[in-house]
């Protein structure tokens, strides 16, 4: 509202000057931007359920705040699922996910917390799941949900908010535009996921003093995360003039993970979060590592083999791709694409094998690359990546004696296509769209 009404000053003033209203309007900008990035992405939609609350009232009381943190590595089985609308349509991205799951692994280190897949991801087809409310939310976990994982789904709306947890379904979702290289969303929701609050909530409905008087009792009831209050988006270092109810001014601490400081602010969680988080996985969560036996091997570069760098003239109807064996990686992700940044790739597999074929439109230039990778270690970078172009089609038939008739309506997606011949005998006819690829 404050926003709006300044806007609406600016354009009232008639008589202003131009240079007047330039000034004015540069003055605003920052604001501006500030405001469109914050309700762009509400931060998290996670919400303290009296269970939840309870929950950590239990640990505080049993559990002395100077107790020693075993920083033991626990393996954590991580579900990945993929949501994409009713047609297939906007998936978070392989590329993105290995490097999601590999800054996760570093951000967590200090923990004791190693995260690997416990399967490969699960893609979900889906338009209601993939911009869904609380509602369908629920109802996409409770169909979904591994057992004994932790269940996170990328999605394109996840109720308007980068992401959440929901202690219900125990599951967590998160936004595919708030989770790319560097984002904190991701390590949040698995703070929440391991039972840590917000340090601005309220557990007990008690606001926390800045001079922690009262930190077993109020706020987050964590004595080493220093009051706060600020509930939305903020930039680091906090420069407000907001004070406690002593009058003490804030001042909330942007480097914590669990905050609404921006994602370039945030880089730990505190020694007593990350002690409540071992507590949890020891004595909630025991079913999530007991059994764990990742493989977390280090894989070793892959090098390509064939079609090699710039070749010409490849058949485009049995196109093999190959490359060495990395060692210790058990799966390969390999791209196909026209586009030298991979955007829109015509192949994109998983495989365990070192060779693939595939058929791709003729007289086109390819770009390809492959990454290894296991359960445990998504962190070994793509191959270089290297080009070739397919040769010119040859099975060219004269369809000038109008033996062939090819229903020329415009199409949508999963709807026939329809051809006629009176003379002609094919084994095979094959239709793609040269322009965004079989």
């Amino acid at each position: 509202m404050l926003l709006a009404l300044r806007l609406n000053q600016i354009f009232s003033f008639g008589n202003l000057k131009k240079n007047q209203m330039r000034k004015i309007i540069a003055s605003l900008f920052p604001l501006l931007l500030l405001s469109i990035i914050s309700f762009a992405q509400n931060p998290c939609g996670t919400y303290l359920t009296p269970q939840w609350k309870n929950q950590l009232n239990q640990y505080h009381l049993q559990q002395p705040t100077t107790a020693p943190i075993n920083r033991s590595i626990y393996q954590l089985p991580i579900q990945f699922h993929i949501v994409g609308d009713d047609n297939g349509i906007g998936y978070y991205s392989l590329t993105e996910l290995f490097e999601l799951l590999c800054e996760l692994n570093e951000k967590y280190a200090p923990v004791g917390f190693h995260f690997f897949m416990n399967d490969l991801p699960q893609y979900i087809n889906n338009s209601l799941y993939y911009q869904h409310d609380f509602a369908n939310g629920d109802a996409m976990m409770s169909q979904y949900n591994y057992p004994d994982a932790i269940n996170v789904y990328i999605v394109a709306d996840p109720a308007g908010y980068c992401g959440y947890y929901t202690y219900g379904m125990d599951a967590i979702s998160v936004a595919i535009l708030c989770n790319h290289t560097g984002s904190t969303t991701l390590a949040h929701e698995l703070g929440h996921y391991f039972s840590l609050p917000h340090p601005f909530d309220e557990v007990n409905g008690i606001t926390e003093f800045v001079d922690g008087s009262n930190c077993t009792t109020g706020g987050d009831l964590f004595c080493d995360t220093r009051a706060d209050f600020l509930n939305n988006r903020w930039a680091c270092p906090y420069l407000g003039n907001q004070t406690d109810p002593h009058g003490d001014l804030y001042d909330p601490d942007s480097s914590l993970y669990m905050s609404y400081s921006l994602d370039q602010c945030q880089n730990r969680f505190s020694d007593e979060q990350i002690t409540a988080m071992i507590y949890d996985v020891q004595n909630i969560r025991p079913n999530l590592w007991q059994t764990a036996n990742p493989n977390n091997d280090s894989t070793s570069a892959v090098t390509l083999i064939q079609p090699f760098d710039n070749s010409i003239n490849v058949t485009n109807s049995a196109a093999t791709l190959a490359w060495h064996k990395s060692t210790g990686a058990t799966y390969y992700h390999l791209i196909v694409s026209k586009y030298g940044n991979f955007q829109y790739p015509n192949v994109n597999l998983i495989t365990t094998d070192t060779t693939f074929t595939c058929f791709l439109p003729p007289s086109t230039k390819w770009h390809w690359m492959v990454r290894p990778f296991n359960f445990g270690n998504t962190c070994t970078p793509y191959s270089n990546a290297w080009n070739f172009q397919t040769s010119v089609s040859t099975d060219v038939i004269d369809l000038s004696d109008n033996s062939i008739q090819l229903n020329t309506n415009l199409i949508t997606a999963g709807q026939k296509i329809v051809v006629k011949s009176t003379s002609k005998s094919f084994k095979t006819i094959s239709v793609f769209n040269v322009e965004v690829g079989v």
